[in-house]
């Protein structure tokens, strides 16, 4: 036989074994291998050799666990942070219950944050009964970094705002510090956008800061769902469009806190009252509150109105529309400005003429009546109590000029 075929030969027993394995046996091997400090990893080796110990399959399982040891140590670790703040928090006099049940991280946070977020808040002459008062309503504060609360107040200071006006914000609307600065940044531009004047955006950001940090982009998306809707009801151009948002903008900036849902369901609403084309743009401008009202409130006006000059409901919408403030008054208001109208002597159809004449309290009414009364003033209407203060002394001064004369 030759060499080469003695090879062959040689050779077959071998591949009979692969192909037709009598038995077979399995080995394990395990070997744990630890990843870092917190975590094992065990590969697990498996090898199957036939009766002749020829390799037949091999392959490799991967089981990964967290050392218990170590977690241990981290939550024992934690554990310490957590005790070591509450201590100072609890010497100071906070709510920690409060504090850990609102935000249980903030307990969890480096003890030389919690202390360095306290002076800063000490820097801005806040005391720290005031301190504790933010934090049990915003006790994520804490935890925020000095960068993110520097932000906040330098652009409260952009706008003019003093030291102690910063404070006043803060423990009022603590909230406003909590969120991100572009959201309220995105905010203010879209205010300039419009024209806001900066002192006026100071004003809101003082009386109303949660009008800017309720949501990113908020402003801008109320602005559109409002012109939208308007627009299918009375054609507007961009001018008319920028002149209303920011009429509306800067007497009643709460309506822009409002979510979408609120404004078209007051606007559905005020519809089905009959305010529709250039009356339904007329009220909404004039009287922005009726996007920020409950509904029911808007008909607890409705309603007063139509009764007290006994209209039907299509008089009654034209008549709010000449005088959309009347939805900003409690009915009871109103009825008293109306009794102490007719006690001097003026009819329901006078006052109707002159629906402005609400928008004076009942003392300014009869201090007016009284003055222009005494200088020997003939009314003939209500149009004269609706002039400005320096029109009405005018007024009164002419008339008691020309009686000196005579």
């Amino acid at each position: 036989m030759s060499p080469k075929m003695s090879k062959t030969f040689r050779l077959m027993p071998n591949l009979a074994h692969f192909l037709h394995p009598r038995t077979s046996s399995c080995h394990l091997i395990n070997v744990n291998v630890t990843a870092c400090a917190r975590t094992i990893i065990r590969l697990t080796h498996s090898v199957q050799l036939n009766s002749n110990g020829m390799l037949l399959s091999c392959y490799t399982t991967c089981f990964k666990r967290s050392n218990s040891t170590d977690n241990k140590d981290v939550s024992n670790l934690e554990k310490g942070k957590s005790e070591s703040t509450k201590a100072y928090l609890n010497e100071l006099g906070f709510d920690t219950k409060r504090i850990e049940d609102r935000s249980p991280t903030t307990m969890k946070q480096n003890l030389n944050q919690i202390q360095n977020s306290i002076h800063f808040f000490r820097n801005l002459n806040l005391d720290d009964e005031a301190i504790q008062s933010i934090v049990s309503r915003q006790p994520m504060l804490l935890s925020r970094s000095l960068d993110h609360l520097k932000e906040h107040v330098d652009l409260l200071k952009k706008y003019s705002l003093t030291n102690e006006q910063v404070c006043h914000v803060i423990s009022r609307a603590p909230r406003f510090f909590s969120v991100p600065v572009e959201t309220i940044k995105g905010n203010v531009r879209y205010a300039e956008k419009l024209q806001v004047s900066m002192k006026k955006i100071a004003i809101i950001l003082y009386y109303y800061p949660s009008t800017f940090s309720r949501k990113r982009n908020g402003v801008e998306a109320v602005c559109i769902l409002i012109i939208d809707i308007l627009k299918a009801h009375y054609p507007m151009d961009e001018e008319i469009e920028r002149k209303m948002l920011r009429s509306m903008f800067m007497s009643s900036p709460k309506v822009f806190i409002r979510s979408p849902g609120e404004i078209v369901r007051n606007i559905a609403f005020l519809v089905s009252l009959g305010f529709t084309d250039k009356a339904l743009y007329t009220v909404v401008r004039y009287c922005p509150e009726t996007l920020r009202v409950y509904p029911h409130y808007i008909q607890a006006k409705f309603d007063f109105v139509q009764n007290l000059f006994s209209l039907d409901e299509t008089d009654t919408a034209t008549l709010i529309t000449r005088y959309p403030k009347f939805i900003n008054f409690q009915p009871h208001v109103l009825q008293a400005k109306a009794d102490m109208l007719q006690e001097v002597g003026f009819t329901l159809q006078q006052i109707q003429q002159q629906p402005r004449v609400f928008s004076f309290s009942v003392d300014t009414l009869n201090r007016r009546y009284k003055a222009l009364k005494e200088a020997g003033y003939e009314f003939k209407n209500l149009r004269v109590l609706t002039m400005s203060e320096r029109e009405i002394k005018n007024e009164v001064k002419n008339l008691e000029s020309s009686t000196v004369v005579e």
